[in-house]
């Protein structure tokens, strides 16, 4: 899927009708790990090109997205947070109409976990691949809301986003 993406992300960049713009988006992001009962959750911000043809209902867009924890949790009598959280995403987009749409995007983030007990702090960051997919509604030209469903190793992630043109 990934190589399917590139290379119609190539395909996009070499067209001669090919259009792009910047886009960036806010998101909450709220984590559930399939092994324990940790609930945690990040705000994240996001800027990236965006590619299209204009006779073409797809788009693609190469992402940079960066955020930090805002929910943390105690398991078993530790705090767990994420203190940080950033990465790139390839996003594969698809205009239904003049108000929705619907995205894949295919992900590579570093999530910093720290945890503290006793008067101890340790963290650890990990490089993860995901990836996920959602729907979203334009409320303008340049602006949506959107909701998302992302998959890293065994957290489930559930998002709400805005996003904007400029």
């Amino acid at each position: 899927m990934i190589k399917k993406m590139t290379v119609t992300t190539l395909a996009l960049l070499l067209s001669s009708s090919a259009m792009a713009q910047v886009v960036g988006g806010i998101g909450y992001y709220n984590f559930d790990d399939e092994g324990s009962d940790i609930d945690l959750a990040i705000v994240t911000a996001t800027i990236g090109y965006k590619f299209s043809s204009e006779n073409s209902n797809f788009s693609m867009t190469p992402e940079l997205r960066a955020g930090a924890g805002v929910k943390d949790d105690t398991y078993l009598g530790v705090n767990v947070k994420i203190s940080q959280a950033y990465g790139l995403n390839v996003r594969g987009q698809w205009d239904f109409n003049n108000a929705t749409y619907f995205f894949i995007a295919p992900s590579y983030m570093n999530f910093e976990l720290e945890a503290s007990a006793g008067g101890f702090k340790a963290s650890e960051d990990d490089w993860q691949f995901g990836g996920g997919a959602g729907v979203g509604f334009k409320f303008s030209d340049n602006g949506g809301v959107e909701l998302s469903y992302e998959k890293f190793n065994d957290a489930e992630v559930l998002g709400l986003g805005v996003r904007f043109g400029f």
